[in-house]
């Protein structure tokens, strides 16, 4: 992202978060202690959503929902390729699923509005 007010693409901030999880949870495969790994990963991980969250406040309400699908899309794409799967993984892939879902709906209801 650019950050240019009405941005929506993803923000830089994710795209290096997600390349340092994947690389951690590739390490943790590998440590005896993985738990602490992770256990050390979690504040940095609420503090990346935290920021999404308060950055996509700040842009138009119809461009929140894309803004949050895209940069939760890239984390769940760099995971993917990284083929690093672990409770993180799975909680970026839900609220990836959650935000398509309320994106759609909101789209279905702006468009089918009239008809009900």
């Amino acid at each position: 992202s650019t950050g240019a007010p009405g941005d929506a693409l993803p923000h830089y901030v994710t795209r290096r978060y997600a390349e340092w999880y994947a690389a951690a949870a590739q390490l943790a495969t590998q440590l005896v202690d993985a738990d602490a790994l992770r256990r050390a990963a979690a504040p940095l991980s609420d503090a990346v959503h935290e920021l999404l969250a308060r950055l996509a406040d700040t842009l138009r309400p119809e461009l929140r929902t894309v803004f949050l699908i895209n940069n939760l899309a890239l984390v769940c794409s760099l995971l993917d390729e990284r083929h690093a799967s672990d409770a993180f993984a799975e909680r970026a892939r839900s609220a990836l699923r959650s935000a398509t879902r309320q994106h759609a709906l909101s789209g279905a209801k702006r468009q089918f509005a009239r008809l009900v």
